[in-house]
């Protein structure tokens, strides 16, 4: 099985190609991009265990996505008799490779006002969090919104990547980077981003001294605690259904 090492940015497949192999990604995150109408884009995270151009490579026809590699990663050839045979070893195996690339991709256009359908936005629950936020809440249609620590009064967090800024007081339960909300292929998750005291997702501990840093978020209402149980940075998403 060939293995190929891909640096951020580098296309792995590319949309109207000929579909000779699907792609699975074996290490790190790629982004996978299908054009809909009017231009618009839908984005998804690919991560380790996924596959890529797996239905154009079964229907013998032309990729209709575009994946490049998010950071460094690592991905490998599945021709289409490997992925056959892949398929065909156990129902988990097809459910795991091929989750999510079923879907159709509807844009803005297909929706009223132009609201993305699969979408999720972000509120804050109370003090601080609900302040900075509003009551409107944060749309969030790209692949990953990251929520860290205010560092100065006028510390954005656009140097270390973070989309939303609070400020805290010590001793702190906020972390500079505290957790991202993400989706990739199964739909949305939460990634705890290393913090110290880690994350809870609708009363789950992710990050800190769990081995796991994700937990999915459910169609409907998520809450999300950013710190110990009783921080005052709690928010709450809603996932369409």
């Amino acid at each position: 099985m060939l293995r190929r090492s891909v640096t951020h940015g580098e296309v792995i497949i590319r949309s109207g190609q000929r579909a000779e192999a699907a792609w699975r990604v074996a290490r790190g995150h790629v982004v996978v991009r299908s054009d809909g109408p009017a231009g618009k884009a839908s984005e998804t995270l690919a991560d380790a265990g996924d596959v890529i151009g797996a239905v154009a490579v079964l229907d013998g026809a032309h990729y209709d996505q575009t994946a490049e590699a998010h950071g460094e990663a690592v991905v490998e050839m599945l021709p289409r008799e490997e992925l056959v045979r892949l398929l065909t070893a156990s129902p988990d195996t097809a459910g795991r490779m091929l989750g999510g690339l079923f879907s159709a991709v509807v844009s803005g256009d297909d929706v009223p006002d132009g609201r993305v359908p699969d979408g999720a936005r972000l509120y804050g629950l109370e003090g601080t969090a609900a302040a900075s936020i509003g009551a409107d809440g944060i749309g969030i249609d790209g692949l990953s919104f990251v929520v860290g620590r205010k560092e100065s009064v006028d510390d954005s967090g656009a140097a270390r990547g973070v989309d939303l800024t609070l400020p805290d007081m010590r001793p702190y339960q906020l972390s500079r980077r505290h957790f991202a909300i993400e989706r990739n292929l199964r739909g949305w998750l939460v990634r705890d981003c290393g913090s110290y005291h880690g994350t809870y997702v609708n009363g789950l501990l992710t990050g800190a001294s769990k081995p796991s840093c994700t937990a999915p978020l459910l169609p409907g209402e998520n809450e999300i605690v950013a710190g110990t149980p009783g921080s005052a940075f709690r928010f709450r998403v809603a996932v369409a259904g």
